[in-house]
């Protein structure tokens, strides 16, 4: 039998929701449990759940911008599983948005064989240069 066992646990945040409370939440629902001698850490800072409402107008320029690129408009998706900074944005009153994004079904996100084809690439920078001309 092992001596000690770990575990990596990722938890999706929305907004209203503090990474600080469900981290406190986490931990209590292991000590209700009967696990008080589990070791719970944040490994890395959270960043914090963020919402731009969809008729903001930077997702406005970039849904035309997508349109103009890629011939249709695009999925708008309220939510991103994602996580990064934007919430620093949101929070002070300055929209931001998950980028717009490049790729094709077969690139392998996150994964060791992660890939983009050029194509793809190119017509991102294509995106991202109308992005900036219209907002």
């Amino acid at each position: 039998m092992p001596a000690r066992a770990s575990v990596d646990v990722t938890i999706g945040l929305v907004p209203n929701q503090a990474p600080e409370d469900i981290f406190e939440k986490v931990v209590a629902h292991l000590r209700r449990r009967g696990m008080a001698d589990v070791h719970v850490e944040v490994a890395t800072p959270a960043n914090r759940p963020c919402r731009v409402p969809l008729d903001a107008p930077i997702v406005a320029s970039v849904r035309d911008a997508a349109t103009a690129v890629y011939g249709h408009p695009p999925i708008l998706m309220p939510l991103s599983s994602g996580s990064g900074p934007r919430w620093v944005f949101v929070e002070k009153g300055c929209a931001m948005i998950a980028d717009p994004g490049v790729g094709w079904s077969g690139s392998s996100d996150h994964a060791p064989d992660e890939n983009i084809r050029v194509v793809d690439y190119v017509q991102g920078i294509h995106v991202m240069a109308e992005i900036y001309l219209r907002f």
